[in-house]
């Protein structure tokens, strides 16, 4: 399999009440967010959000983008709401499309499974 390296930022509310911990965003992935109370705890999230955000697009034979660069931003990202503390890059690792097989064996073969 391959390894992809995905940037995500991770940020913080900057509203007056209290701090709801940390979430995780993705430039290239609109709707995958993950997050809870740390920093620490919202960057191992990361790795898990992404990986079943991609294996749905694949099952669902979506097109996977390409990387973009470190640091950017995705355009609905709104610093009013957020600030950015901190640029990751998540590694998950790249499924094969997902393909239907037809098989012809023995039939005394297929007894046997």
């Amino acid at each position: 399999m391959a390894q992809r390296f995905y940037p995500a930022a991770l940020v913080q509310d900057t509203g007056d009440g209290p701090e709801d911990g940390y979430g995780v965003i993705f430039a290239d992935f609109p709707g995958c967010v993950s997050g809870l109370d740390t920093i620490q705890q919202a960057a191992a999230m990361a790795a898990e959000a992404l990986s079943g955000h991609i294996e749905a697009m694949v099952r669902d034979n979506d097109p996977v983008p390409e990387p973009s660069d470190l640091g950017l931003l995705p355009d609905w990202f709104d610093p009013a709401e957020s600030v950015a503390v901190a640029h990751v890059m998540i590694q998950v690792e790249m499924l094969g499309r997902i393909v239907r097989v037809n098989l012809t064996m023995n039939e005394a073969l297929g007894r046997a499974c």
